[in-house]
């Protein structure tokens, strides 16, 4: 492999590890991989003198960036032409110390730990998201080749993408909560759009003038699919399900019809989930000991997730709860009111959000559902439901 070729791979593997937005990058890198500067990176899988330069790369890239195990691999024509791991299972890749990082002390060094095998699992993290995006255009795709209607006019005025607009529309123009979309079920659907109450209202006061708090934020309606995986949908970076322990407990209770604080609740909830499941309720009850120990001896109940019995979604409930908190701002820009309470573009504008990813799954899922009974994904623990998921179609 040339070389410029293996340092274009070595800076696309920084980046993946994270560049900072806009800054230049600067990295702790020698001219050339002509000398090895971390032989102490264990490697596994068939060495091969075309990849010498890759390994090489790889190893440095771990030490460098403090990386204690990693896997890669090459397909050319759709056969596998390359497979090596690197580093170790725990802790950190090797003894030597790695000079900048700072975290010796917080990663430490395990000998008998086992070496990284080329076939080795590894989370991915976010690194989820574009492939989400992928999948989400591949069916939104399909849908509107089946029904031309669906696709949205071209775009005019300033937020378009073009830069002369009129611009040619594409799938992701779709809106979100457009009932002729089908994008969501209709329990959420109904939600967000604003046509029912609110199960669990966040907020007291209005997101925004005229706005009944009782109902979702109506700038909701506003929300597309770009909006989404550009990550300018006005959405925080977490659902609101999960901002802390006592909030979360709050929704749950709202949504079950709970009071707040009612034990005799939580205690039901966690016998229905014992008798449910009798031949797992040692291992219950010895996971609510530990629990309990680790809080301080706080009491520790496992309850059934809300509704799933009646064909939602586990996901749906985090869906409910932050149905009810307004979006910190208009979808795609960022402005102002006005005087006369009209919002006042000021340009575009984004925040991060995981969850704007969790409603894209969710729509994922919906599609797909609806195209084939699978889901976005395999379920959770079962691995074998992976065949009739959106991701194997997609990749098939």
């Amino acid at each position: 492999m040339p070389a410029d070729l293996t340092w274009r791979l070595a800076i696309a593997l920084v980046c993946l590890g994270g560049c900072n937005g806009g800054a230049e990058l600067q990295p702790r890198t020698p001219v050339s991989y002509t000398g090895d500067l971390a032989l102490d990176i264990p490697m596994t899988g068939d060495p091969g003198p075309l990849f010498s330069e890759l390994d090489t790369a790889m190893r440095q890239f771990l030490k460098w960036r403090c990386v204690g195990a990693g896997t890669l691999a090459i397909s050319y024509k759709g056969r596998r032409v390359y497979k090596r791991g690197f580093g170790r299972m725990r802790g950190r890749a090797s003894e030597a110390a790695y000079p900048g990082c700072g975290d010796d002390r917080a990663d430490p060094f395990y000998p008998e730990a086992a070496l990284v095998q080329p076939d080795t699992p590894m989370y991915i993290g976010s690194n989820s998201k574009p492939v989400a995006a992928a999948v989400l255009r591949w069916l939104l795709g399909e849908r509107v080749a089946e029904r031309p209607e669906l696709m949205p006019p071209p775009c005019e005025g300033a937020l378009c993408s073009c830069g002369t607009p009129p611009c040619p529309a594409s799938v992701t123009d779709m809106r979100l909560l457009d009932a002729a979309n089908d994008l969501l079920p209709i329990r959420l659907l109904e939600l967000y759009r604003g046509d029912v109450p609110l199960l669990v209202p966040q907020s007291e006061e209005p997101c925004t003038r005229g706005h009944d708090p009782q109902f979702a934020d109506p700038r909701w309606r506003e929300v597309t699919i770009g909006n989404l995986i550009s990550h300018q949908a006005g959405l925080g970076g977490s659902a609101v399900h999960y901002f802390d322990d006592n909030g979360i407990v709050r929704n749950f209770a709202a949504l079950r019809g709970h009071r707040d604080g009612d034990q005799a609740a939580w205690i039901a909830e966690d016998a229905s989930v014992h008798a449910a499941n009798p031949e797992l309720a040692p291992a219950i009850d010895a996971a609510a000991d530990w629990l309990s120990a680790r809080e301080g001896d706080q009491p520790v109940y496992f309850v059934n997730r809300y509704n799933v019995l009646d064909g939602e979604q586990p996901v749906d409930e985090t869906l409910k709860v932050t149905a009810g908190a307004c979006l910190a701002y208009t979808p795609g820009i960022q402005g102002v009111y006005t005087e006369e309470g009209l919002y006042d573009p000021l340009g575009q504008s984004g925040g991060y959000s995981n969850f704007g990813y969790t409603m894209a799954g969710r729509v994922i899922d919906h599609l797909y559902e609806a195209r084939t009974g699978g889901h976005y994904h395999a379920e959770y623990g079962r691995p074998e439901t992976h065949w009739n998921s959106a991701l194997a179609g997609f990749f098939a």
